[in-house]
């Protein structure tokens, strides 16, 4: 089976050339042998990074990939476990963070620091204490420049989010930095505050080199004339822009697509959330001029879903044998604040087609896939649910230990996945439902707990508007507007870390219902992340009645299935269907049958 979201994961060398480096090294920042390590796991392994004066050097790639990390050693905040780093021709591996900041390196952070207590002009005097006699431009001029004037005389805390972030560039540019280090300045940033950012970049003095972490693809476009693509840590390619934003393994890297791309360039402007839907797959563009666009994933490779709202059924082994194999986990790119993401899709969220079907039982179609004693394995489950407790399941598995499709039946009260009745009500009952499936936790227990919910319940719209404010509402999450689930169905991510740092749990929600698409756990390892359960949610519908139940069946009681002898319900049992001679006899031979 072919596996899509593949690429080459090999280091490769710089392709700067030796007269650039050597430019770097004398009057610029370069770093060589550049290594670091977190709970044994290498988070960054570079041979050479460097930057001279005029450059403009963008950094990007996937989540994880290192590029914080990056930016944290040549800033000084940490230090790395092995290298060196030159800055105009002098050794400063052991210089922290202030002796660097003091002479011309200065950096922006993910999150917007301001100093507490002040105003946004006094942050500003703070950032260019250093040159308050000879400055280059005077912090006025700064907050003009950047939009802030109106807000010189405002408590810095209270700025929004956008005008923080701006603000944080303010005070770096202050110090009149040689060096500008600078960690996703556009997260978070609406359309006009983006133009305006891209505007300042743009307006900086050439003496100045700066790096550039972005996965706004529309900024990284404008601004920059280098660029390196990382990937778990080490150096996927790099080279000018033009030729990096040309590269289809770059495109499939940054998105998560397949492996190969299509011929059919694209100029369309990247869009901040899923740019369309319809069929199996979605097509996302990026907004690199000239980049191609990623090639439909190989479908054989793709989960089907069915089409229409008619009670589905467990697909049966031979069909999950073709499908057996763990997938990837899930490139995770372009990440932004959870909140901005989540809010946008709450207020727009529509009704599913299925949402006017009327029936007694919600039913939830599923698949999954789990490691079961270290061994991958699939499960294809269907299930009814009545908000009393009640309900059904039919279960097919691979490997197979039940010689066919379990049949599980509940009766009123019955079934023991408690709390799941009311927890689209209201939100009380939804974080009382979710702490009593998910348990403790910081925001990955949101996660997990409405994961739970979505194998069993299909809510309406005003339920999934419930279930996206309080994501909305949740600290410690990431959003992702553009991922793809392994059905090749696209939709916004929701991703938190779990407390240790070690597992990520991630939520794909369609990208107009506010519906729960799929579910994934991974593991961080040495090689990167490895998923230890995916959940596919593939059919949700109501039905008026259960697998085994006529038209007329109002009742919630056994009688018919008895009469069917399929089984005795009990509680929260598993019954097997098998057939009525489990061995046959070998045929008789002639010899044996005599004369």
């Amino acid at each position: 089976m072919k596996i899509i979201h593949r690429i080459d994961q090999e280091p490769v060398p710089s392709r700067r050339s030796g007269i650039d480096i050597e430019r770097a090294s004398s009057s610029g920042l370069t770093a060589r042998g550049l290594r670091h390590e977190y709970q044994r796991s290498t988070v960054l392994d570079l041979d050479i990074f460097s930057v001279a004066p005029g450059d403009r050097h963008a950094v990007i790639g996937p989540t994880g990939g290192g590029k914080s990390t990056l930016l944290n050693l040549l800033a000084g905040t940490t230090r790395a476990r092995s290298g060196t780093i030159t800055y105009n021709g002098q050794p400063i591996t052991h210089r922290g963070s202030t002796w660097r900041a003091r002479n011309g390196i200065s950096r922006t952070a993910q999150q917007p620091q301001v100093y507490p207590g002040l105003s946004v002009l006094d942050c500003v005097r703070m950032g260019g204490w250093r040159h308050r006699h000879q400055p280059e431009q005077t912090p006025l001029e700064l907050l003009n420049l950047t939009g802030l004037l109106d807000y010189a005389d405002h408590p810095a805390a209270g700025l929004p989010h956008g005008h923080r972030r701006m603000l944080d560039l303010v005070v770096a540019l202050a110090g009149q930095p040689r060096v500008l280090l600078l960690d996703e300045p556009a997260a978070g940033l609406n359309d006009t505050d983006t133009a305006r950012l891209v505007d300042v970049l743009g307006a900086l003095p050439r003496r100045m080199a700066v790096v550039l972490v972005e996965q706004h693809a529309g900024v990284v476009a404008a601004q920059a004339d280098w660029i390196t693509v990382l990937h778990q840590g080490r150096r996927h390619t790099d080279g000018p822009a033009d030729t990096v934003r040309a590269d289809p393994t770059v495109v499939a890297l940054y998105l998560g697509a397949g492996e190969e791309a299509s011929t059919a360039p694209t100029t369309a402007p990247r869009r901040h959330g899923v740019a369309a839907a319809g069929g199996t797959v979605m097509a996302l563009a990026l907004a690199f001029p000239g980049v191609l666009v990623p090639a439909k994933p190989d479908v054989s490779a793709l989960i089907g879903v069915e089409a229409g709202c008619a009670v589905p059924e467990p697909a049966r082994a031979a069909e999950l044998a073709a499908t057996a194999a763990m997938p990837p986990a899930t490139i995770l790119a372009y990440p932004r604040t959870a909140p901005g993401v989540l809010q946008d899709l709450a207020q727009r969220i529509a009704p599913d087609t299925c949402d006017t079907i009327s029936g007694r039982f919600d039913v939830v179609r599923l698949r999954s896939w789990h490691l079961d004693e270290g061994e991958p394995a699939t499960r294809d489950v269907v299930r009814w649910y009545r908000d009393d407790d009640s309900g059904a399941a039919l279960t097919s598995d691979f490997p197979d230990p039940w010689l066919g499709i379990t049949h599980d039946f509940w009766l009123p009260g019955d079934l023991t996945i408690p709390s799941v009745s009311g927890a689209f009500t209201s939100s009380d009952f939804f974080h009382y439902s979710v702490d009593v499936l998910a348990g403790d936790g910081g925001g990955d227990r949101i996660i997990r707990g409405l994961a739970v919910l979505a194998a069993w319940r299909s809510p309406g719209p005003a339920g999934r508007r419930l279930a996206v404010m309080e994501l909305a509402h949740t600290p410690g999450l990431t959003a992702y507007p553009a991922l793809v689930d392994r059905a090749g169905r696209a939709g916004i991510g929701v991703a938190a870390i779990g407390a240790h740092g070690t597992e990520r749990h991630l939520l794909i929600l369609h990208p107009s219902t506010g519906q729960v698409l799929a579910y994934e756990r991974a593991t961080h390892t040495p090689s990167g992340w490895q998923p230890s359960v995916y959940r596919l949610l593939l059919t949700r519908t109501h039905a008026e009645r259960r697998y085994w139940e006529k038209p007329s069946t109002t009742a919630d009681d056994s009688t018919q299935v008895r009469q069917a002898g399929l089984m005795t319900p009990r509680r929260q049992s598993r019954y097997i269907l098998r057939p009525e001679q489990l061995c046959i006899p070998a045929p008789i031979t002639a010899t044996e049958e005599g004369p």
